[in-house]
C-alpha cells in the first residue's frame, strides 16, 4: 500500500473529506488529492501534522505494514489545532515582503547596471558582468 493510498484510508476512516483535511493542513484540497494519487508526497512538517491528526505513527504512514489501520478511531481528534495571533500574521506577511523586495532591488539593480554599461560600445560586458554576480554567490 503506497504513501499516497494510506493518507486516503486513514482520512476517510476517520470521515474527513480532503477540504476538511486540507484546512487543518493549511493545503489546498488539490494538494490532498495529488498525495492521494501519489502524484506527490507531503512534506515533512505536513507528514508530522498528518501523524496527529489520524492519531498513527510515521512509521504507518511511510512503511508498508497494514497492522492498526483497523483501529483507528472513528472521529478525528480535535487536539491538533492552529492558532495565529495578529502578530504572527503581520510577521508572516512582513517577513515575505523582505523577500519580495530583495527580489525587486536585484531586478533593478540588474537593469540599472545593464543600462549604464551599454554605452561602452561593449555588448557582452554587461551580460558577463551580471552573469558573474548571479553565479557568484
Amino acid at each position: 500500500m503506497t504513501v499516497g493510498e494510506k493518507i486516503q484510508l486513514y482520512r476517510k476512516k476517520i470521515g474527513m473529506s480532503q477540504e476538511d483535511l486540507g484546512q487543518k493542513l493549511l493545503v489546498s484540497r488539490q494538494t490532498v488529492s495529488l498525495w492521494e494519487m501519489d502524484k506527490t508526497m507531503p512534506s515533512v512538517d505536513n507528514l508530522i501534522r498528518l501523524k496527529e491528526i489520524f492519531e498513527v505513527s510515521l512509521d504507518d504512514i511511510l512503511t508498508d505494514s497494514q497492522e492498526k489501520i483497523e483501529e483507528l478511531p472513528k472521529e478525528p481528534s480535535e487536539r491538533y489545532a492552529f492558532e495565529y495571533t495578529k502578530k504572527d500574521v503581520t510577521y508572516i506577511f512582513r517577513k515575505s515582503m523582505v523577500s519580495s523586495n530583495k527580489v525587486y532591488l536585484w531586478f533593478l539593480l540588474f537593469w540599472v547596471v545593464m543600462y549604464f554599461t551599454s554605452f561602452n560600445g561593449k555588448g557582452d560586458d554587461p551580460i558577463g558582468f551580471i552573469w558573474g554576480i548571479v553565479f557568484s554567490q
